[in-house]
């Protein structure tokens, strides 16, 4: 593992403030993408056996034709699930968990408060359909609706709000999280639309998939799979605890050195 590795595995920005009350709005981050690389690398049976259950629960269709930008976002969406919604224990340690601790604890090369960020990232994050309700580019926030809870956020994405600016009643189908106070969106969006009848859109999903609160391998289904009226399955693919374990990816961590 080379530390350009490393390092690329953490999203660190400057501090920068809001103009209301000064908080704190670039908390520290880890990519889905970094983070299924470092397990690629170091674990490579692991990543094998969750990208398969990945596909097995999505159900895209086998004789589709190729195309890059398609594979490359379900490549996207297969690193956000891994990151976030691969449980390997009873616990429900992810990934995410585990290379947080790891790069805090195993290289010392993040501090308290940024480790701090990434535990409340791990206790927060939550992929669902969200309305749009407003979009505002000065400001670079979006106010997101979750469908199905109904909660509202006030999001700090100033790439979408400048994409959306004006927004009324879009939608925005993705994960998003909060660290110090700050909600952010969390990788690429499944779908972004500005269209004013993505509300015909969701209740059809709710039609289709009865009411119990999507997961993101369902949303995943929904927008992109063949067999788009079915739950994915709740129940784990394989017992990841049993085959590969936590303590078992923790040593090969352990193992892997940064270059000098």
């Amino acid at each position: 593992m080379t530390m350009t590795v490393i390092d690329d595995t953490i999203d660190r920005r400057p501090d920068k403030h809001d103009g209301a009350g000064g908080t704190p709005c670039e908390p520290t981050m880890i990519q889905p993408h970094a983070i299924a690389e470092l397990f690629k690398r170091v674990d490579l049976s692991l990543y094998g056996d969750a990208r398969r259950d990945f596909l097995a629960q999505v159900d895209l269709e086998p004789n589709r034709k190729p195309d890059k930008d398609f594979d490359a976002m379900m490549q996207r969406a297969f690193e956000d699930w891994f990151t976030f919604d691969c449980e390997l224990d009873i616990c429900g340690q992810t990934p995410f968990d585990i290379a947080s601790r790891y790069l805090r604890r195993k290289l010392n090369c993040i501090g308290r408060r940024e480790y701090t960020d990434l535990r409340e990232v791990s206790a927060t994050n939550r992929a669902s359909w969200y309305r749009i309700i407003d979009a505002n580019a000065v400001s670079g926030r979006i106010w997101l609706e979750d469908r199905a809870g109904g909660d509202v956020y006030a999001v700090h994405a100033r790439e979408l709000a400048s994409r959306c600016d004006g927004t009324k009643r879009g939608t925005l189908v993705g994960r998003i999280a909060e660290a110090r106070g700050v909600w952010k969106v969390i990788g690429t969006p499944l779908h972004l639309s500005r269209r004013e009848d993505a509300d015909r859109a969701h209740m059809r999903f709710c039609r289709m998939l009865g009411q119990r609160r999507p997961q993101y391998a369902d949303l995943v289904r929904f927008l992109f799979g063949r067999d788009t009226g079915a739950w994915v399955d709740a129940a784990p693919a394989r017992d990841y605890e049993r085959i590969h374990g936590v303590e078992d990816v923790w040593a090969k961590l352990s193992r892997t050195e940064p270059e000098p």
